[in-house]
Protein backbone atom coordinates (compact mmCIF):
# COMPACT_ATOMS: atom_id res chain seq x y z
CA UNK A 1 0.00 0.00 0.00
CA UNK A 2 1.55 3.30 -0.94
CA UNK A 3 -0.02 6.32 0.45
CA UNK A 4 0.85 10.08 -1.65
CA UNK A 5 0.07 13.26 0.39
CA UNK A 6 1.40 16.92 0.41
CA UNK A 7 0.72 20.49 0.59
CA UNK A 8 -2.27 21.33 -2.16
CA UNK A 9 -0.22 22.05 -5.53
CA UNK A 10 2.66 19.93 -4.82
CA UNK A 11 1.59 17.29 -7.23
CA UNK A 12 0.71 14.54 -4.84
CA UNK A 13 -1.56 13.80 -7.24
CA UNK A 14 0.28 13.39 -10.41
CA UNK A 15 2.85 11.44 -8.52
CA UNK A 16 0.37 8.94 -7.31
CA UNK A 17 -0.56 8.64 -11.04
CA UNK A 18 2.83 8.70 -12.53
CA UNK A 19 3.73 5.89 -9.72
CA UNK A 20 0.50 3.57 -10.24
CA UNK A 21 1.21 3.22 -13.76
CA UNK A 22 4.69 2.18 -13.87
CA UNK A 23 4.32 -0.18 -11.38
CA UNK A 24 0.79 -1.59 -13.31
CA UNK A 25 1.39 -4.44 -15.43
CA UNK A 26 0.59 -7.75 -16.49
CA UNK A 27 1.87 -9.84 -13.79
CA UNK A 28 0.98 -6.53 -11.55
CA UNK A 29 -2.75 -5.37 -10.82
CA UNK A 30 -2.62 -1.75 -8.67
CA UNK A 31 -5.98 0.30 -7.11
CA UNK A 32 -5.37 3.35 -7.57
CA UNK A 33 -7.67 5.86 -5.60
CA UNK A 34 -8.62 9.25 -5.07
CA UNK A 35 -9.57 10.24 -1.73
CA UNK A 36 -9.34 13.83 -1.53
CA UNK A 37 -12.46 15.41 -2.20
CA UNK A 38 -11.35 18.06 -4.54
CA UNK A 39 -10.59 15.43 -7.18
CA UNK A 40 -8.45 15.48 -9.98
CA UNK A 41 -6.93 12.06 -10.65
CA UNK A 42 -9.27 12.32 -13.80
CA UNK A 43 -7.95 15.04 -15.01
CA UNK A 44 -4.60 14.29 -14.47
CA UNK A 45 -4.82 10.78 -15.96
CA UNK A 46 -7.09 12.76 -18.97
CA UNK A 47 -10.26 10.11 -18.25
CA UNK A 48 -13.02 10.43 -17.00
CA UNK A 49 -13.20 8.64 -13.75
CA UNK A 50 -15.78 7.91 -10.82
CA UNK A 51 -16.66 5.93 -8.08
CA UNK A 52 -16.20 2.33 -9.35
CA UNK A 53 -12.73 1.18 -10.09
CA UNK A 54 -12.13 1.34 -13.84
CA UNK A 55 -9.35 -0.37 -15.60
CA UNK A 56 -7.42 3.18 -17.49
CA UNK A 57 -4.35 0.74 -18.69
CA UNK A 58 -3.16 -2.78 -18.56
CA UNK A 59 -3.49 -4.02 -14.58
CA UNK A 60 -4.09 -0.43 -13.63
CA UNK A 61 -7.58 0.51 -11.72
CA UNK A 62 -8.70 3.67 -11.07
CA UNK A 63 -11.54 5.56 -9.35
CA UNK A 64 -12.76 8.87 -7.58
CA UNK A 65 -14.38 8.16 -3.86
CA UNK A 66 -17.69 9.30 -3.63
CA UNK A 67 -17.16 10.27 0.16
CA UNK A 68 -20.65 11.93 0.27
CA UNK A 69 -22.71 8.58 -0.73
CA UNK A 70 -20.14 7.01 1.88
CA UNK A 71 -21.19 9.60 4.75
CA UNK A 72 -25.24 8.83 3.75
CA UNK A 73 -24.26 5.15 3.89
CA UNK A 74 -22.92 4.86 7.33
CA UNK A 75 -25.38 7.86 8.69
CA UNK A 76 -28.22 5.21 7.59
CA UNK A 77 -26.25 2.66 8.70
CA UNK A 78 -25.76 4.32 12.69
CA UNK A 79 -29.92 4.64 12.30
CA UNK A 80 -30.73 1.00 11.60
CA UNK A 81 -27.95 -0.13 14.46
CA UNK A 82 -30.01 2.43 16.69
CA UNK A 83 -33.65 1.28 16.06
CA UNK A 84 -32.72 -2.24 16.05
CA UNK A 85 -30.86 -2.25 19.57
CA UNK A 86 -33.15 0.81 21.43
CA UNK A 87 -36.23 -0.25 19.89
CA UNK A 88 -37.71 0.52 23.46
CA UNK A 89 -36.45 4.56 23.57
CA UNK A 90 -38.16 7.07 21.60
CA UNK A 91 -36.55 7.02 18.50
CA UNK A 92 -38.76 9.96 16.78
CA UNK A 93 -36.47 12.01 19.58
CA UNK A 94 -33.14 11.29 17.24
CA UNK A 95 -34.53 12.46 14.36
CA UNK A 96 -32.83 16.00 14.94
CA UNK A 97 -29.42 14.28 15.69
CA UNK A 98 -29.62 12.16 12.48
CA UNK A 99 -30.36 14.85 10.40
CA UNK A 100 -27.15 16.76 11.05
CA UNK A 101 -25.12 13.78 11.40
CA UNK A 102 -23.39 14.02 8.02
CA UNK A 103 -22.36 17.30 8.50
CA UNK A 104 -20.76 16.83 11.56
CA UNK A 105 -17.27 17.76 11.42
CA UNK A 106 -14.20 15.56 10.37
CA UNK A 107 -17.05 13.20 8.73
CA UNK A 108 -15.51 13.30 5.61
CA UNK A 109 -12.32 12.16 7.62
CA UNK A 110 -14.19 9.42 8.44
CA UNK A 111 -15.52 8.96 5.42
CA UNK A 112 -12.17 8.24 3.68
CA UNK A 113 -10.87 6.51 6.74
CA UNK A 114 -13.54 3.76 5.88
CA UNK A 115 -13.22 3.77 2.07
CA UNK A 116 -9.67 3.09 3.14
CA UNK A 117 -10.69 -0.03 5.07
CA UNK A 118 -12.81 -1.58 2.49
CA UNK A 119 -10.41 -1.00 -0.01
CA UNK A 120 -7.21 -2.80 1.80
CA UNK A 121 -9.13 -5.77 2.93
CA UNK A 122 -10.55 -5.70 -1.26
CA UNK A 123 -7.17 -5.60 -2.05
CA UNK A 124 -6.14 -8.05 -0.24
CA UNK A 125 -8.23 -10.53 -1.26
CA UNK A 126 -7.43 -9.46 -5.13
CA UNK A 127 -4.07 -9.50 -4.75
CA UNK A 128 -3.92 -5.68 -5.97
CA UNK A 129 -1.81 -3.28 -4.63
CA UNK A 130 -3.66 -0.18 -2.99
CA UNK A 131 -2.45 3.62 -4.23
CA UNK A 132 -3.65 6.53 -2.42
CA UNK A 133 -4.30 10.03 -3.66
CA UNK A 134 -4.64 11.26 -0.03
CA UNK A 135 -5.72 15.02 0.87
CA UNK A 136 -4.13 17.80 1.39
CA UNK A 137 -1.74 17.23 4.49
CA UNK A 138 -3.85 18.68 6.98
CA UNK A 139 -6.79 16.16 6.53
CA UNK A 140 -4.73 13.22 5.46
CA UNK A 141 -2.67 12.76 8.98
CA UNK A 142 -5.84 12.97 10.46
CA UNK A 143 -6.97 10.01 8.24
CA UNK A 144 -4.06 8.44 9.08
CA UNK A 145 -4.03 8.66 12.54
CA UNK A 146 -8.20 7.60 12.91
CA UNK A 147 -7.59 3.82 12.47
CA UNK A 148 -5.21 4.11 16.08
CA UNK A 149 -7.70 6.29 17.21
CA UNK A 150 -10.88 4.12 16.43
CA UNK A 151 -8.68 1.46 17.49
CA UNK A 152 -8.80 3.11 21.12
CA UNK A 153 -12.39 4.49 21.32
CA UNK A 154 -13.55 0.92 20.28
CA UNK A 155 -11.89 -0.76 23.22
CA UNK A 156 -12.96 1.49 25.73
CA UNK A 157 -16.44 1.43 24.82
CA UNK A 158 -16.19 -2.00 24.39
CA UNK A 159 -14.80 -2.22 28.23
CA UNK A 160 -17.98 -0.26 29.04
CA UNK A 161 -20.26 -2.99 27.08
CA UNK A 162 -18.38 -5.48 29.41
CA UNK A 163 -19.26 -3.37 32.59
CA UNK A 164 -23.37 -3.51 31.02
CA UNK A 165 -23.43 -6.91 30.45
CA UNK A 166 -21.67 -7.64 33.87
CA UNK A 167 -24.51 -5.59 35.79
CA UNK A 168 -27.22 -8.05 33.25
CA UNK A 169 -26.12 -10.28 34.97
CA UNK A 170 -26.00 -9.81 38.25
CA UNK A 171 -29.86 -8.77 38.06
CA UNK A 172 -30.59 -12.29 36.89
CA UNK A 173 -28.32 -14.20 39.11
CA UNK A 174 -30.20 -12.58 42.14
CA UNK A 175 -33.90 -12.40 40.48
CA UNK A 176 -34.08 -14.51 38.16
CA UNK A 177 -36.64 -14.89 35.60
CA UNK A 178 -38.08 -11.78 37.12
CA UNK A 179 -35.05 -9.94 35.57
CA UNK A 180 -36.09 -6.38 34.17
CA UNK A 181 -33.48 -7.04 31.60
CA UNK A 182 -35.52 -7.76 28.56
CA UNK A 183 -35.95 -6.49 25.13
CA UNK A 184 -39.13 -5.21 23.63
CA UNK A 185 -41.15 -8.80 22.88
CA UNK A 186 -39.79 -9.41 26.88
CA UNK A 187 -37.10 -11.34 26.13
CA UNK A 188 -34.20 -11.32 28.58
CA UNK A 189 -31.74 -9.06 26.72
CA UNK A 190 -27.75 -11.69 25.93
CA UNK A 191 -25.64 -11.99 29.34
CA UNK A 192 -22.85 -13.20 26.82
CA UNK A 193 -20.26 -10.81 25.20
CA UNK A 194 -20.78 -12.93 22.23
CA UNK A 195 -24.28 -12.73 21.89
CA UNK A 196 -24.40 -9.42 22.45
CA UNK A 197 -24.51 -7.42 18.98
CA UNK A 198 -23.28 -4.08 20.30
CA UNK A 199 -20.60 -5.85 21.80
CA UNK A 200 -19.99 -8.39 18.60
CA UNK A 201 -19.66 -4.44 16.84
CA UNK A 202 -17.82 -2.87 18.56
CA UNK A 203 -15.29 -5.93 18.40
CA UNK A 204 -15.41 -5.69 14.73
CA UNK A 205 -14.78 -2.37 14.51
CA UNK A 206 -11.86 -2.62 16.53
CA UNK A 207 -10.77 -5.68 14.51
CA UNK A 208 -10.74 -3.85 11.21
CA UNK A 209 -8.69 -0.84 12.72
CA UNK A 210 -6.05 -2.55 14.35
CA UNK A 211 -5.23 -4.13 11.73
CA UNK A 212 -4.74 -1.15 9.27
CA UNK A 213 -3.10 0.63 12.00
CA UNK A 214 -0.66 -1.94 12.42
CA UNK A 215 -0.18 -1.94 8.67
CA UNK A 216 0.39 1.94 8.87
CA UNK A 217 3.39 1.36 11.45
CA UNK A 218 5.19 -1.39 9.32
CA UNK A 219 7.18 0.11 6.39
CA UNK A 220 6.72 -3.55 4.76
CA UNK A 221 2.90 -3.08 4.64
CA UNK A 222 2.55 0.67 4.18
CA UNK A 223 4.51 3.60 2.98
CA UNK A 224 3.39 6.65 3.20
CA UNK A 225 4.98 9.15 0.47
CA UNK A 226 5.39 13.19 1.55
CA UNK A 227 5.88 15.45 -1.72
CA UNK A 228 6.46 18.80 -0.89
CA UNK A 229 8.15 21.93 -3.64
CA UNK A 230 11.47 23.21 -3.14
CA UNK A 231 9.73 26.36 -1.03
CA UNK A 232 10.06 26.96 2.74
CA UNK A 233 6.75 26.75 3.45
CA UNK A 234 5.85 23.43 1.67
CA UNK A 235 8.78 22.04 3.18
CA UNK A 236 8.02 22.87 6.69
CA UNK A 237 4.34 21.70 6.26
CA UNK A 238 5.95 18.12 5.01
CA UNK A 239 8.01 18.30 8.02
CA UNK A 240 4.92 19.24 10.44
CA UNK A 241 3.30 15.80 8.20
CA UNK A 242 6.13 13.77 9.45
CA UNK A 243 6.26 14.68 13.42
CA UNK A 244 2.73 13.91 13.37
CA UNK A 245 2.68 10.88 11.92
CA UNK A 246 5.61 9.90 14.13
CA UNK A 247 3.19 10.45 17.59
CA UNK A 248 1.13 7.15 15.69
CA UNK A 249 4.10 5.28 15.19
CA UNK A 250 3.46 5.85 11.09
CA UNK A 251 6.62 6.72 9.84
CA UNK A 252 7.22 8.91 6.96
CA UNK A 253 8.63 6.11 4.03
CA UNK A 254 9.89 9.06 1.66
CA UNK A 255 9.73 12.39 0.61
CA UNK A 256 9.46 13.57 -2.88
CA UNK A 257 11.18 17.05 -4.16
CA UNK A 258 8.84 18.11 -6.71
CA UNK A 259 9.21 20.72 -9.66
CA UNK A 260 12.88 21.59 -8.88
CA UNK A 261 15.06 23.34 -10.97
CA UNK A 262 18.28 22.05 -12.43
CA UNK A 263 20.16 23.97 -10.86
CA UNK A 264 18.91 23.83 -7.58
CA UNK A 265 21.79 22.48 -4.99
CA UNK A 266 20.07 21.06 -1.77
CA UNK A 267 23.60 22.05 -0.05
CA UNK A 268 22.58 25.45 -0.04
CA UNK A 269 18.74 24.10 2.02
CA UNK A 270 18.58 24.30 5.50
CA UNK A 271 15.76 21.21 5.31
CA UNK A 272 13.31 21.60 8.23
CA UNK A 273 13.99 17.72 9.08
CA UNK A 274 14.86 15.17 5.94
CA UNK A 275 16.61 15.68 3.10
CA UNK A 276 14.00 14.70 0.12
CA UNK A 277 15.00 11.14 -1.33
CA UNK A 278 14.35 12.02 -4.54
CA UNK A 279 14.35 15.52 -6.28
CA UNK A 280 12.10 15.62 -9.66
CA UNK A 281 13.50 18.35 -12.09
CA UNK A 282 10.90 20.79 -13.14
CA UNK A 283 9.50 19.78 -16.53
CA UNK A 284 8.51 22.03 -19.52
CA UNK A 285 5.13 21.47 -19.13
CA UNK A 286 2.44 20.04 -16.43
CA UNK A 287 2.65 16.03 -17.04
CA UNK A 288 -0.58 14.40 -18.19
CA UNK A 289 -1.98 11.28 -19.30
CA UNK A 290 -0.21 7.54 -20.12
CA UNK A 291 2.56 9.09 -21.82
CA UNK A 292 3.39 12.66 -20.49
CA UNK A 293 3.63 10.73 -16.49
CA UNK A 294 5.75 7.63 -17.57
CA UNK A 295 9.09 9.34 -17.40
CA UNK A 296 8.39 10.88 -13.78
CA UNK A 297 6.68 7.41 -13.02
CA UNK A 298 9.92 5.75 -13.82
CA UNK A 299 12.00 7.50 -11.27
CA UNK A 300 9.20 7.10 -8.91
CA UNK A 301 9.24 3.48 -9.31
CA UNK A 302 12.88 3.08 -8.75
CA UNK A 303 12.47 5.02 -5.42
CA UNK A 304 10.45 1.75 -4.17
CA UNK A 305 11.44 -1.05 -6.29
CA UNK A 306 15.11 -0.76 -6.94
Amino acid sequence: MFLFTGKGGAGKTTCAAAFSLALAGADRQVLLVSLDPAHNLGDVLDLRLGAAPREVAPGLFAMEADLERVVQEKTREARRLVEEEYRYLSVASLDPLFSILGQAPGVEEQAAGEVLLDLRDSCSRRGRILVADLPPTGQAWRILSLPALSLRWARSLLDLRRKVLDRRRTLFHVLGEETPARDMEGRPLPLEEDQDPVACRLREVAARNEGLARDLQDRSAARVVGVALPERLSLLEAARLEDRLRRWGIPLSALVLNRAGRDLSLKEWDFPARKPDLVLENLDREPRGREGLAPLGRELKRLFLE
